[in-house]
């Protein structure tokens, strides 16, 4: 069991995450691996019954709460955080001066 757990699906986990990290943006993967608890849990009642607790019920929609505002926010590739030069200049950056002579 341990030799499963530790090579075969830890292993497969791994280089699946990295496959996939090669295609998307990290923002985009973390959100899919932040959603794999609330899979499992949900499952898990469906499929054999299992009860969760009030706790555990308010951590899920916590969870699932910031991914859904995670996944809702502003579009690939904008930043409110980072200016941009042209725009603050007016115009496109001046060139660079070469060194004085």
């Amino acid at each position: 069991m341990l030799a499963y757990n530790g090579l075969a699906a830890t292993g497969f986990a791994f280089w699946a995450v990295v496959t996939i990290n090669r295609g998307l943006p990290a923002s985009e993967t973390s959100l899919v691996l932040l959603a794999v608890p609330v899979v499992g849990i949900t499952s898990a009642a469906l499929a054999i019954g299992e009860r969760p607790s009030a706790t555990l019920l308010a951590g899920l929609a916590l969870v699932s709460a910031g991914v859904a505002l995670t996944a809702s926010g502003p579009a690939r590739g904008y930043s409110s955080r980072i200016p941009d030069p042209e725009s603050e200049r007016g115009g496109p950056a001046p060139p660079p001066r070469g060194p004085s002579a």
